[in-house]
């Protein structure tokens, strides 16, 4: 869905292609086709500082999941603002254009990328929220209470 409907709608808009790398399980062959010049598959590596570093935004294209997206907690804990569907943002509890930008089609999804890209002032405005939201959710005194309720319940 990403390489085939968003990325090439981000790439009319940019004045160079945008470079995506794909970290994770990537040895289906589905999965293989889609490597280009563009479009670089990582596969799972050990330690994601230096790509997080070299990056400038996250994308969670994700579009069938359960449970908590803790790729974007661990890119928010490391300064990247994301973009993400709204299956992402609402299993995170994060409201759109604060902590996360959410594109609901391929159009909103490449023009969220696009804005973020672009502009510093939302980039520094959403990377602000979502270091907030990562601070609320993810403070151990909160996962404590969370985790006693849950056990009460």
């Amino acid at each position: 869905w990403f390489s085939n409907e968003v990325l090439p709608k981000i790439n009319l808009s940019l004045e160079q292609p945008l470079t995506v790398q794909v970290v994770g399980k990537v040895e289906s062959g589905t999965v293989q086709t889609l490597a280009s010049e563009h479009i670089h598959l990582l596969g799972r590596v050990e330690n994601l500082d230096e790509i997080y570093d070299q990056s400038r935004i996250f994308i969670a294209p994700t579009r069938y999941a359960a449970g908590i997206p803790h790729k974007v907690h661990e890119a928010a804990a490391h300064g990247l603002p994301c973009v993400a569907t709204e299956l992402i943002a609402r299993q995170l509890g994060w409201a759109d254009d604060e902590a996360i930008l959410v594109g609901k089609d391929a159009t909103e999804f490449a023009a969220q990328i696009v804005r973020l890209y672009q502009d510093e002032e939302l980039w520094t405005k959403i990377r602000t929220g979502s270091l907030k939201k990562l601070s609320e959710d993810c403070a151990p005194d909160q996962f404590d209470a969370t985790v006693a309720r849950l056990l009460t319940a």
